[in-house]
């Protein structure tokens, strides 16, 4: 398991605290460290912007990029497929020197280069050329995750790109270690300092939650659930979780799957998440109970079995970019039938028409509380299986209606 200095600062204060003084105390309470090394992007490699993008006029698979650097506009020719207008990008310029891609090679020093008779003053970076794990095949693109992206601003003053990395090993009856938090624990219990925990950031739909999922428990359940819906309008990749997972080689080519399972690395919360079926009534229905094997799992409506709780996970992420894209056809449709019965010689009808609205995070606030037949595509149930937690007093009394046996209602309390 490798975990880093800045993961573990999200949690317990490290200022002024030595590196082999960390690891010295791992080692000395059974968590072997078996590797340590420093991550420090090279000087010279500052946040960039693409502000422009055309095709290079001598070579198919080349791009000629403008890139803001805050005090002025470099010309940058790249290879990269998947860069585009308005990305944040890594940028070293001229005179950056770059880590060798093994021990035998020397440091790679960028220089002005002249690629098919147009002029390149310096190289947009992928995560690999700094040092870095390999994220994805071409270059790393930059986000809010890393801090306030300020173009010019070089790479090494954010404390992510400047900070150290741990791999550590756990003996089998260290489970509780099997995340950054447990390990944060742990340090925080020898430096006698306090474990900050983030405060969740609730962006809860306005319908009550027994509106749009009913849970119903067959049996006594040991497990300890807590469910909750929340409308998925847009999902945002995070350098910083991509890095971080392929170091530890779980990282998907999914976005949701890959927040899904940061979270766990990060905290040991057991995460699984649902997507409401498509072209059916609310509310969904998620049942627990004991299969074949006694294990405690969870079905829908329909009897298929969502997850083993706490073991495997049957449900796909992959489920929402179906749902997304049926939505925005049905959205397309809406929008092409809305011109066909429009009166073509009336100019007026014309300019006072109403752009199209584009969906928020907000957009559940307009949803009719009484509608329980109301479009659920883009909803997704999340189920986290934990050992405490709190239930704020303001949340809507219909969590409240659920048709629970009294197992499940001792949960809920």
């Amino acid at each position: 398991m490798i975990i880093s200095t800045y993961l573990l600062s999200q949690f317990i204060d490290l200022e002024g605290r030595d590196i082999e003084q960390i690891a010295k105390i791992l080692n000395d309470i059974g968590i072997e460290v078996e590797k340590l090394w420093r991550l420090q992007v090279s000087k010279r490699v500052v946040v960039g912007k693409v502000v422009a993008k055309t095709p290079h006029p001598n070579a198919d698979k080349l791009s000629v990029c403008q890139v803001d650097i805050g005090s002025q506009t470099l010309q940058i020719v790249c290879g990269a497929k998947n860069v585009e207008q308005n990305q944040f990008v890594a940028l070293a310029l001229e005179g950056a020197k770059l880590p060798p891609k093994d021990e035998k090679s020397a440091f790679f020093e960028i220089k002005q280069s002249n690629l098919r008779g147009v002029t390149s003053y310096g190289m947009i970076c992928s995560s690999s050329e700094l040092g870095l794990c390999k994220i994805n095949d071409g270059i790393m693109v930059l986000d809010s995750s890393v801090g306030e992206l300020e173009l010019g601003r070089e790479l090494s003053d954010y404390p992510f790109f400047n900070q150290y990395f741990l791999e550590i090993s756990l003996t089998p009856n260290r489970g509780d270690c099997l995340s950054v938090l447990g390990v944060a624990r742990e340090l925080a219990s020898v430096f006698d300092s306090y474990v900050s925990l983030p405060k969740e950031r609730e962006n809860a739909i306005a319908l009550g939650l027994g509106r749009v999922l009913n849970t119903t428990a067959k049996c006594n359940i040991d497990s300890i659930l807590l469910y909750k819906v929340a409308k998925i309008t847009h999902i945002y990749p995070s350098v910083i979780e991509e890095i971080i997972l392929a170091y530890n080689g779980l990282l998907t080519k999914n976005t949701l799957e890959n927040h899904k399972i940061f979270t766990t690395f990060m905290t040991g919360v057991l995460l699984d998440i649902y997507a409401l079926p498509c072209d059916s009534a609310l509310p969904a229905m998620l049942k627990v109970q004991k299969d074949e094997k006694g294990f405690e799992c969870v079905y829908d409506r329909d009897d298929n079995k969502l997850c083993v709780i706490g073991v495997k996970s049957y449900a796909k992420t992959d489920d929402f970019k179906k749902i997304q894209s049926q939505e925005s056809n049905k959205e397309s449709n809406k929008q092409s039938n809305e011109k066909s019965t429009q009166n073509p010689n009336d100019e007026d009808s014309k300019s006072t028409q109403n752009p199209p609205t584009q969906s928020s995070p907000n957009a559940s606030k307009n949803i009719n509380k009484n509608d329980s037949k109301m479009a659920n595509q883009d909803f997704a149930i999340t189920k986290y299986q934990r050992e405490e937690y709190e239930l704020d007093s303001s949340d809507d009394e219909d969590f409240f209606e659920d048709d629970l046996d009294s197992s499940q209602k001792e949960v809920d309390d």
